[in-house]
């Protein structure tokens, strides 16, 4: 297995042994999950021995992009904020509506695009993602976005519908002129 996998478009409901055998797994550094329809392990089998829920991603400690948009993921798989090597995060065209506050744990994270998802608001957490400099967060349903401190962020924003505080972004210059 080569450190690029593209397990795109497969009708994936786990992830495939192959990602877990001996050594393969520290070799991934680009994981393409896009339009599978991955599970996240429920909270009943947290201890279960058996490999292949999406939460088991976490294993793979080497990865550097990880895309799991258009899986029609209902929460944030928690586990990937152990990742703490990736710079791309793709959850696009998903149902999340919140993110973790262990979100800032992802320090080395660019590029972050949580587009088509149903996020009413971003943490105050996200700040802490300290090398975030590409943020997708259109098309969701925000109420409210915090002030960001990262300065350099390009937040790409094409339809901010229903949300009173679009000024307050500006305001904040989190977008850059």
């Amino acid at each position: 297995m080569t450190p690029t996998c593209d397990l795109s478009d497969q009708r994936l409901l786990f992830l495939p042994d192959r990602l877990f055998s001996v050594g393969v797994e520290r070799h991934i550094v680009s994981l393409n999950l896009r339009r599978n329809s991955l599970i996240l392990r429920p909270n009943k089998q947290i201890r279960a021995p058996l490999l292949g829920w999406l939460d088991d991603v976490h294993r793979l400690i080497n990865l550097r992009s990880l895309n799991i948009g258009d899986n029609a993921l209902n929460s944030f798989p928690p586990t990937i904020t152990r990742l703490t090597s990736l710079t791309e995060l793709i959850l696009c065209g998903n149902r999340i509506a919140e993110l973790p506050i262990q979100i800032g744990l992802l320090h080395n994270l660019s590029h972050l695009n949580l587009s088509n998802n149903w996020l009413t608001s971003l943490p105050f957490e996200l700040s802490q993602c300290s090398a975030l400099s590409a943020l997708d967060v259109s098309f969701n349903r925000f109420e409210q976005v915090h002030r960001l401190q990262n300065k350099h962020i390009l937040l790409l924003v094409r339809k901010f519908h229903n949300l009173p505080c679009m000024h307050s972004i500006e305001r904040h210059s989190v977008c850059p002129r």
